[in-house]
């Protein structure tokens, strides 16, 4: 399977308008670009009763360098991730799953901002994150 999304955040009240500050030192938008999404699965039945699946995830960047001071602890900067996963069918009508998925880590850089002021020169500020996930289920068929 194939998905690809279009998240259109420059368009998206808060999201897209200007990174900065407004007269009174509030943050008036994260500055942030529209993206593009894109997710690829497949999925291998290796048996009757086992289910095996594997997956990778792109996601563009929607943070510029410009903004990073007002995004420093957004989690949308993971651009690649794998996953893996499992079906196992107990019964007819009984499976448990478990999947399991790393991003990979990224990092943004870009300059402190100050209200009134705007970038500092010769500063820099990084937001840096990877992820990783367990998930397990139990479904029941009725």
């Amino acid at each position: 399977a194939c998905d690809v999304r279009y998240f259109d955040y420059e368009n998206t009240d808060g999201f897209g308008d200007t990174a900065g500050f407004d007269a009174n030192g509030r943050v008036t938008g994260l500055g942030w670009q529209s993206v593009v999404s894109v997710h690829t699965g497949v999925q291998y039945r290796a048996s009757r009763r086992l289910l095996l699946r594997l997956g990778y995830q792109y996601n563009d960047n929607p943070i510029r360098a410009n903004p990073v001071f007002f995004n420093a602890s957004s989690p949308l900067i993971v651009q690649h991730v794998i996953s893996t996963g499992l079906s196992y069918y107990l019964t007819d009508s009984l499976s448990l799953s478990l999947a399991y998925l790393h991003g990979f880590e990224n990092r943004s850089t870009g300059a402190i901002h100050v209200p009134g002021a705007g970038p500092l020169p010769g500063t820099s500020v990084s937001s840096r994150i990877s992820a990783d996930a367990l998930s397990a289920g139990l479904t029941l068929r009725y």
